[in-house]
């Protein structure tokens, strides 16, 4: 398309050829406000490293409760200068606009286009494009793409929207695929191919696998339901991998909104290749049910139980791991409970894998303590402890994934809202830990997918309520580093805890957040509060 636009250009973009081919910089400069239309004729010469085929190139973002626009993916590009120094996200105002493939030399006149500039990162996009715009294209081949090595420390603003190669990476969550979801949610595509389709509503689109190096550091990999790759029944690789993609910032709602400064989203499968080396990371104490089929626990005072799915375990006893030595509990009026997650390499189990974690399952005041007046001032938590006496090491962290609910509406709502973890190592105080990917304090948990139902009457509201906008696909990946000084501890203890007082809700519009401030729990709260771990890893290098 954009060569056909070159061969019949019109006498706008005729007069463009004469025109000066402008640098980057001096694009970026025009962008003098947040948004700055370009009235003139100006035009820019970039490498083209996104694709037009790839369905991965942007969040495809909700615009009903039903439907998803798939377009913004579509619509999507990236260009960057010859040296990889600076680069531009291009949105088409159409998917048919955007014929550009990877590796091919691009010129466009911006006349009639918008500059948005936008910060922490500084990053600069091009918007109201059209095939009229683009004056001339050139295939290339993957040399025209200067190879950019990095690690995440050292990526800045001038590296969003380049094409950059991380190197030293490792998948923190090894079990399932590159997008551990609920299927029936996700883009309708030729992965769906069961006899019997299982109702996939094309309601959600866009998750993310986590992902360290070897400095402790860690960032998300952006990936959209429409990857074929993404779920074909190869699992993630185990070892060292080297990542390549464009970087980018992005917010999704549904992964509890803030992803870190920097993400990375590969164009295709290609772009992530299997390193040589094992990972420098040891596992100090797990809990891990991924192969568990028999749903067998072990129980400090209890010894060995059996039990079905979803039943009940021991409340108040302590979970033995299942690796290293260490315990787990809580102090809150919750149960144990064993049950699925979605780690499934397939879709034909809809991305679920029984008993492959374990829940809690308890009133939702039971997470707060009360005083008098109905005031929280204090909460229960779940406990981990483990011993490094006898371990040093340059990094410790703790990595789990959670998601709320048993997708249903009554079980997605009246939560804690917003988790914080902290550490102890001295028997003395508790160290609050930053989520290394997001830099975050407080992470919000959101429920796995609930299909619009009319709710229990727990508040005399019986009317029935949609689906979210930012409920989440799957479980949620996160990790913590830890204090230095708590290697060699004899005891060190991690609790996972409610932030505040703020209970997660449903939305009448869903395009709402389900985190409101007025939102207070009270001991009058008459809801039951689930949520679940895929795994709960602490790790040492």
């Amino acid at each position: 398309m954009a060569v056909a636009v070159a061969l019949t250009a019109t006498a706008g973009v005729q007069s463009a050829w004469a025109q000066e081919v402008k640098s980057f910089e001096q694009v970026r400069a025009m962008a003098v406000e947040d948004k700055t239309q370009i009235a003139e004729d100006v035009v820019i010469e970039g490498v083209v490293i996104s694709d037009c085929e790839s369905p991965n190139m942007d969040i495809n973002h909700n615009i009903s409760t039903a439907k998803t626009d798939i377009t913004h993916s579509m619509r999507t590009a990236y260009i960057q200068t010859p040296d990889g120094k600076y680069g531009f996200r291009l949105k088409f105002n159409a998917a048919e606009d955007n014929d550009l493939h990877r590796y091919g030399t691009v010129r466009l006149n911006l006349k009639g286009a918008t500059i948005y500039k936008e910060y922490n990162p500084e990053r600069y996009t091009i918007r109201n494009l059209t095939a009229e715009n683009v004056i001339s294209f050139k295939a290339g081949d993957a040399t025209k793409v200067v190879r950019k090595e990095k690690t995440i420390k050292d990526l800045t603003d001038e590296d969003v929207y380049t094409f950059v190669t991380l190197k030293d990476l490792e998948f923190i969550f090894k079990e399932g695929s590159y997008t551990n979801i609920w299927e029936p949610y996700c883009i309708k595509s030729p992965l769906h191919n069961v006899p019997q389709p299982y109702g996939v509503t094309s309601r959600m689109d866009s998750w993310a696998s986590l992902l360290r190096d070897n400095d402790n550091r860690a960032i998300y990999m952006h990936v959209n339901t429409l990857c074929q790759w993404r779920r074909d029944g190869k699992p993630v690789p185990k070892g060292m991998v080297e990542l390549s993609g464009i970087v980018v910032s992005s917010t999704n709602r549904r992964y509890g909104g803030n992803m870190g400064k920097f993400q990375i989203r590969p164009v295709d499968e290609k772009d992530i290749v299997p390193a040589k080396g094992k990972s420098p990371y040891k596992t100090i104490v797990g809990w891990f049910y991924e192969a568990n089929n028999s749903a067998e626990v072990n129980y400090e005072m209890m010894g060995y139980k059996t039990s079905q799915n979803w039943k009940k375990e021991v409340k108040g006893d302590r979970l033995l791991p299942d690796v290293g030595k260490g315990y787990m509990w809580t102090t809150s009026d919750s149960y144990f409970v064993l049950c699925e997650d979605y780690n499934d390499v397939t879709t034909h189990k809809r991305g679920a894998t029984y008993a492959g974690s374990i829940g809690f399952e308890g009133p939702t005041t039971s997470w707060f303590i009360f005083d008098a007046a109905g005031k929280v001032v204090g909460t229960n938590s779940i406990f981990i402890e483990f011993s490094t006496a006898k371990i040093s090491g340059t990094g410790l962290s703790v990595s789990f994934d959670f998601g709320a609910g048993k997708q249903s509406a009554d079980t997605s709502w009246q939560y804690p809202a917003q988790w914080k973890v902290e550490c102890s190592y001295d028997g003395r105080r508790w160290v609050t830990l930053k989520d290394t990917a997001t830099d975050q304090l407080i992470t919000n948990l959101r429920p796995v997918p609930f299909w619009p139902s009319r709710l229990k009457l727990l508040s005399g509201d019986n009317s029935v309520k949609p689906t979210g906008y930012d409920c989440g696909m799957g479980l949620q990946q996160h990790t913590y580093a830890l204090p230095q000084a708590a290697f060699g501890c004899e005891k060190v203890l991690i609790r996972i805890t409610p932030a505040n007082g703020k209970l997660a809700q449903i939305r009448i519009k869903p395009e709402g957040d389900m985190i409101m401030d007025k939102a207070i729990v009270t001991p009058h709260c008459k809801q039951t509060t689930f949520f679940r771990f895929g795994s709960i890893n602490v790790y040492y290098k």
